[in-house]
């Protein structure tokens, strides 16, 4: 949800005339699109989370699951 929002963001800001903003908003979606994909599990087939505890997957499916859809 928050890369698209970053990306709605970018199409705002070139119709507003704000480029200025754009470059930033950019490496946002970079960094948060990286850090997604690091979150699909190949296993499991779906995003998963992560244990933040162990840096494992969770094997339990949430609705966080389907937000990169």
């Amino acid at each position: 949800l928050y890369v698209v929002d970053c990306l709605s963001l970018i199409e705002l800001a070139s119709v507003a005339g704000r480029d200025d903003v754009v470059p930033e908003l950019r490496g946002r979606v970079e960094t948060f699109s990286r850090g997604l994909r690091s979150l699909w599990s190949e296993s499991i087939g779906l995003f998963v989370n992560r244990r933040s505890d162990t840096n494992q997957f969770s094997c339990r499916v949430s609705p966080t699951s389907f937000y990169p859809m």
